[in-house]
């Protein structure tokens, strides 16, 4: 669930970072869709915690954290 990591470069002040292209979709897209059951809630955080947890433990961060940033791998 965590794409790999390539490289990180600084070109004409700026930062990026280069990552394993994901297909799929942003979560963002599926927050648009309601009302939401508690149990669809809780599926959902735990699919989004579980792996940024796994980054926390190996001493990995993240940046700019937000639903149009985390995408759902299509099956």
């Amino acid at each position: 669930q965590i794409p790999t990591f390539w490289d990180f470069f600084e070109q004409e002040n700026g930062f990026y970072w280069v990552q394993e292209a994901i297909a799929g979709h942003p979560l963002s897209l599926e927050l648009a869709t309601a009302p939401w059951s508690t149990e669809a809630v809780l599926h959902f955080l735990r699919a989004v915690l579980t792996p940024l947890a796994v980054v926390h433990r190996q001493g990995g961060h993240h940046g700019n954290l937000k639903p149009e940033n985390l995408v759902r791998r299509a099956d």
